[in-house]
């Protein structure tokens, strides 16, 4: 599913002219469910959007926002959660195709001068969501042995002596 955006109006005006568009992404967008690594998010409703389009005679500059409300699990004690976060959107769509100086493409506004904002969203989502969630940055996590949520209760596992523990050796030696 895209999101188009038509940017004929803006275009017909020439250089210098801006547009405002502001809006949500449909329920059904594959933005509702991503992966970053093992970790797997998916927004708790639509993402609002704010995104100014200015035309700049090449290419057409479009800077906004996104305000997406994401579900995930903390890293650390492996409870769901969700959080809120503003994410920058930054993109320029060009009249004629054109690479970055690393030879990859930037978007081109086609023909019909209908844009999709999708791709923009997406990867913005990718670089700003946490590559490690944490519910609370002073998550205590699980316990390695038995696997007692640490923020929840106490486990006798750190006070009990590990003779079999390949290190218990070293012990002596403090």
């Amino acid at each position: 599913m895209s999101i188009p955006v038509d940017l004929s109006t803006l275009i017909g005006q020439g250089a210098g002219a801006s547009l405002t568009i502001s809006g949500a992404t449909p329920k059904n967008c594959s933005l509702m469910q991503f992966r970053l690594g093992d970790i797997d998010f998916s927004a708790t409703q639509a993402i609002n959007y704010e995104l100014t389009f200015t035309h700049g005679g090449e290419c057409v500059q479009a800077s906004g926002q996104a305000f997406p409300h994401l579900a995930t699990k903390c890293v650390r004690c492996l409870c769901d959660f969700t959080f809120a976060t503003d994410i920058d959107l930054e993109e320029s769509y060009f009249f004629a195709p054109c690479s970055d100086e690393h030879g990859d493409p930037y978007p081109t506004i086609p023909d019909d001068q209908v844009i999709d904002i999708e791709p923009l969203l997406y990867q913005s989502l990718l670089v700003n969501a946490p590559f490690a969630p944490v519910h609370d940055p002073d998550c205590q996590g699980l316990c390695a042995l038995c696997g007692a949520d640490l923020n929840q209760s106490e486990c006798d596992c750190v006070d009990a002596p590990d003779s079999h523990h390949p290190f218990a050796i070293l012990k002596d030696l403090v």
